[in-house]
């Protein structure tokens, strides 16, 4: 009896053991799950800013997305499309909550671009009726114009010269025009450098229209080997940045003949019997000839005869 009862004691105690073993795992797990959750929320990256901003305009978080497409027009770096985006997105939110004259301001911004945008439906009558009293309005100066002038080629190590132009109703909207040229190497293909594996360089330049609207960026130097080919983007940027406007050009570095000056050309030898030469020599030999000619004719015998020598006395 003793025996049974101590080992229904220790069954008791095992069974508890295992009770408490089961519970510390179980919270040791849930620690572990509550720290990996945790290490993975700091080790994931925010949502990109537009992806945010879209966001909160799915959800129907109207007033955070306001919020957002007015931060994302100001980070700057949109292009042409996505800034007639953002400002679309950014007048019908405020449509949706009431704000009528902010809300015609942006759909305004996004004519300057595009007059023929389209209102997302779900922003409702009073963003449609906003948004045909902005292109109303902007349909009285028209739309941005821009436009820019490049020369075809130019001379190695020469300065590049861009002139652009801004309609003068919107010359307050363009902050600066920027000038940027790809340089792509001798021999590249549809703008692919030759060298896959190195990005082309770039010459960067910018300055603010004038109040007529005309501008001139120039960029130098010019690349030296002929035949380069320089890929132009040209942007008519508001004061964030914003690309409004963006005109292309190609411009080829001219390939220059360099002359070589042949060394001088020597003189050709005279031949010795071109000269007077063997004239003076053969009168020479002609005249010593017929000296000795004559002397040897005309001169006296080495025989020399002698007379009878008369002697006569007194």
């Amino acid at each position: 009896m003793t025996v049974n009862g101590d080992s229904n004691v220790v069954q008791a105690a095992q069974a508890s053991w295992r009770r408490v073993y089961r519970v510390a795992m179980a919270i040791l797990l849930a620690c572990l799950t509550t720290l990996v959750f945790v290490d993975v929320a700091h080790a994931s990256e925010p949502l990109p800013l537009r992806q945010e901003a879209d966001g909160a305009w799915t959800k129907g978080d109207f007033e955070d997305a306001e919020r957002l497409y007015r931060i994302l027009i100001e980070r700057g770096g949109l292009d042409a499309k996505e800034v007639v985006v953002a400002y679309v997105r950014l007048g019908s939110a405020r449509a949706i909550l009431g704000k009528r004259k902010e809300s015609i301001a942006a759909f305004r911004a996004a004519a300057v671009l595009d007059a023929k945008f389209a209102v997302p439906p779900e922003a409702g009558e009073k963003a449609v009726q906003y948004a045909q009293v902005a292109r109303s309005d902007m349909s009285k100066i028209g739309p941005l114009v821009f436009e820019a002038q490049a020369p075809e080629k130019v001379d190695p190590g020469a300065t590049l010269a861009v002139k652009t132009t801004v309609d003068v109703p919107h010359v307050p909207m363009v902050a600066r025009v920027a000038v940027i040229a790809h340089v792509m190497p001798k021999g590249s293909k549809d703008g692919s450098p030759v060298d896959e594996g190195k990005a082309p360089k770039e010459l960067k330049n910018s300055e603010p229209p004038g109040a007529s609207g005309g501008t001139e960026v120039t960029l130098s130097p010019m690349p030296s080997e002929g035949g380069t080919v320089l890929e132009l983007e040209v942007h008519a940027l508001d004061k964030f940045d914003n690309r409004l406007a963006t005109v292309t050009r190609t411009v080829t570095v001219r390939s220059i003949a360099v002359a070589v000056t042949p060394p001088p050309r020597k003189k050709p030898g005279v031949s010795f019997w071109a000269t007077p030469w063997p004239y003076v020599i053969g009168g020479v030999a002609l005249a010593a000839g017929g000296a000795s000619a004559y002397y040897f004719w005309l001169r006296p015998t080495d025989t020399v005869t002698v007379g009878t020598v008369g002697v006569r006395t007194r």
